[in-house]
């Protein structure tokens, strides 16, 4: 098994590489809450470009609702391996994550809705 390298948790745009990198795998949460507990089904949203700004090749895009019983809305997560996807330019993440979700209630140990993003 190769090694890789991790992101680190992002929840703004970040360039996450200059260069050739194999992207490896994408994880995002949605905690579907506003910082006093409310639910809030804003999605989130994340597209990955091969390159060091948010244009070119998108490579990835994903977007996570939070999900809904028909009274509460409640977390989402969500795990995408890309096997190893070559990006030639570099690679760099444009996420839009809504102030409605930004932050999760205390209750949530104050969880925020983001991305982790997997290279080698």
């Amino acid at each position: 098994m190769v090694a890789c390298r991790s992101s680190g948790f992002l929840t703004s745009d970040t360039l996450i590489r200059s260069g050739q990198c194999k992207l490896v795998s994408v994880h995002a949460v949605n905690v579907a809450a506003n910082s006093s507990g409310a639910g809030a089904g804003n999605a989130v949203t994340l597209n990955l470009y091969d390159n060091t700004a948010a244009s070119g090749t998108i490579v990835a895009k994903i977007h996570l609702s939070g999900t809904n019983d028909g009274t509460n809305f409640f977390g989402t997560t969500f795990e995408m391996d890309l096997h190893g996807v070559i990006c030639q330019n570099g690679l760099y993440a444009d996420i839009v994550i809504p102030a409605a979700v930004a932050g999760g209630h205390s209750n949530q140990n104050s969880a925020t809705s983001g991305f982790v993003i997997n290279f080698a």
